[in-house]
């Protein structure tokens, strides 16, 4: 299986054929051998770009190229194995000599045809001297690369660096895929056919980001299983912290990691908006004083950007419990002369809370006592709504502001 997929990239690369971003390129046999993940190839824009830096870090361009080692990694399940594809249909439309590693297995590609290295004592004998192209795919963690100085070396891995300090030191590049972006998780799926439910791709999507393996392969965990290891600001952080650090532990399915322009640096955030949202929702029973601080301390703290979420978690808690408030003009200074008028929101203890869709507005009736938040993220102009028992209807539209003073209590 594996080999007729190797002789099909072959026989496609040999068609002279230019590729373009966002092309799906179609095979007779799976991609790699491997039924699960079907028989098309999506172009992605990054494989293009990425495909000019390794030109530019290994000087394809000039009279004298060098060797030396790219390290490829980024979040698990983006499709690292599918950029060595599209490589490989690069390369073997010359007559470019390549060692193609997968896991455990050893191919040569001698610029006609396909063999298999049957030892691995073999292989490393073999590429002590070898000048041509070493593409190490070091699949679901199995194997180990071969330092091959002569060669051109591309290893793909997943995000656990620990074991390539010893060629970062020596000055191997190291660049980081970005998740798929929507449009691109659209084409996937809709290109899956009948394969996958668009349906369940588009929630299991919603839950776990941009990231194509999972939607071919069902994670085991749901999302609230894993927000469950999230119990404190702290252990948040730590997982974060964990996923950009230098060795790059393996990252929880929680954390994606976010390359810069040039590919080279990482952040890490959420792996999507839900996931975001479920996660300070529960922290603010949890963790209250320093989601507060996070909030108000002018820092998101390493948290790249979630103090605004923040801030809408902590101010939903607050409105839904009721209250007297002051009301603030935008204008206004810092004392508390600013303060124009209070709003009291007379609820009864047993007020309700409600998720409501954005769907069939016309038909929904809200009910008095209630606390109303939207399902969908960043509803147009209203966060919640809320029915007193006096049957005065308010809408929130919440946004933070760090230049007015604001009290918050639990």
């Amino acid at each position: 299986m594996f080999l007729s997929f190797l002789n099909e990239l072959c026989q496609v690369a040999r068609a002279g054929k230019t590729y373009s971003a966002q092309e799906i390129v179609s095979f007779s046999t799976f991609l790699g051998g491997n039924e699960v993940f079907g028989n098309q190839l999506f172009l992605r824009d990054c494989y293009l770009e990425m495909k000019q830096v390794i030109a530019e870090y290994f000087r394809l361009d000039t009279e004298t190229p060098k060797n030396g080692q790219v390290i490829l990694t980024g979040s698990p399940g983006i499709g690292k194995s599918c950029f060595a594809y599209f490589f490989l249909l690069q390369l073997l439309g010359s007559d470019e000599e390549v060692v193609y590693q997968v896991g455990t297995n050893y191919w040569y590609f001698d610029g006609a045809e396909w063999s298999k290295f049957g030892d691995v004592t073999v292989v490393v004998n073999f590429l002590i001297n070898f000048r041509g192209w070493y593409i190490c795919d070091l699949y679901k963690g199995l194997g180990s690369y071969v330092i091959a100085i002569l060669a051109k070396t591309i290893i793909l891995s997943s995000p656990k660096l620990g074991g390539f300090k010893d060629i970062l030191n020596n000055g191997a590049g190291r660049y980081f895929l970005p998740t798929w972006t929507d449009e691109e998780m659209s084409i996937f799926i809709k290109m899956q056919g009948g394969r996958v439910n668009e349906e369940e791709a588009r929630n299991i999507v919603e839950d776990w980001g941009n990231v194509p393996r999972n939607v071919i392969v069902r994670p085991i965990e749901t999302l609230e299983q894993e927000i469950q290891t999230i119990t404190s600001l702290s252990s948040l952080q730590e997982k974060m912290q964990a996923a950009v650090n230098q060795d790059l532990g393996s990252p929880s399915r929680l954390i994606h990691l976010v390359p810069s322009s040039d590919y080279k640096t990482i952040s890490a955030r959420a792996c999507s908006q839900k996931a975001a949202e479920k996660i300070f929702a529960g922290l603010v029973k949890t963790d209250w004083d320093r989601l507060v601080e996070l909030v108000f301390s002018g820092s998101d703290s390493g948290l790249y950007g979630a103090a605004a979420l923040v801030f809408e978690c902590l101010a939903h808690e607050v409105l839904k419990k009721g209250g007297r408030y002051r009301l603030r003009s935008l204008g206004s200074g810092e004392d508390d002369e600013g303060a124009r008028e209070e709003i009291d929101l007379r609820m009864k203890k047993s007020q309700a809370y409600f998720e409501f869709s954005t769907t069939g507005l016309n038909e929904w009736k809200i009910m008095e006592n209630t606390y109303c938040k939207p399902k969908a993220s960043n509803f147009p102009c209203v966060d919640a709504l809320l029915l007193s028992d006096q049957e005065v209807l308010y809408m929130f539209q919440m946004a933070s502001a760090g230049q007015h003073p604001t009290k918050l209590g639990p």
